[in-house]
């Protein structure tokens, strides 16, 4: 059994009653709603790496080279920001 900490929390006045009902209509404690909300939130977050290895792996073979050459925007841009 893990051992259980107090917490204080401050709630905007609207939510708590609306939390309350849910936590009543679903048989459980308030406590356990917020707990089990909080190991949502923080359940297998990746890592920045891990996200990153994520996007990559999304959108690999999706976005194409467009062919920018004489493009006159792209031009200036690249020698306003790669310049």
């Amino acid at each position: 059994m893990s051992t259980k900490t107090k917490l204080t929390v401050t709630i905007d006045a609207e939510v708590l009653p609306r939390a309350r009902d849910y936590a009543r209509s679903h048989g459980v404690s308030l406590s356990s709603v917020v707990e089990r909300a909080l190991r949502e939130v923080t359940a297998d977050e990746p890592s920045p790496e891990e996200a990153g290895a994520a996007f990559v792996a999304r959108w690999r073979g999706v976005l194409q080279p467009s062919d920018l050459d004489g493009d006159p925007r792209h031009e200036y841009l690249a020698r306003k920001y790669l310049a």
